[in-house]
């Protein structure tokens, strides 16, 4: 099983990007687009775990940052690979912003 543009389980996706542990597919019968979700882990140590269209990051997910910013957390929306949309980010001394990202 694999999802478009080179994301592939237990594989590497194109670039040597980071490592797709699961995937789950679906077909959107409104948008005719393979959706999925699944775990990403950088190469940074950086992981996402979350939706999936095109091989990109999208919908909702959770990235947990590595390097260098250890212990950030995101949760919220994602388009193409960057945070689009309402979301929240929380510091590992526990302050947080909520709010719209707009082209990451």
């Amino acid at each position: 099983m694999h999802v478009e543009h080179g994301i592939k389980v237990n594989g590497v996706r194109g670039g040597d990007m980071g490592k797709v542990f699961f995937v789950v597919e679906i077909f959107d019968l409104l948008t005719c687009d393979v959706v999925a979700k699944g775990r990403l882990t950088l190469p940074t140590g950086d992981v996402y775990e979350g939706g999936f269209a095109k091989g990109k990051r999208s919908g909702n997910g959770t990235m947990y940052y590595k390097k260098p910013q250890q212990g950030v957390v995101y949760k919220g929306e994602w388009a193409k690979d960057k945070r689009e949309g309402y979301g929240s980010v929380t510091w590992p001394d526990g302050t947080y912003f909520q709010g719209k990202w707009e082209r990451g």
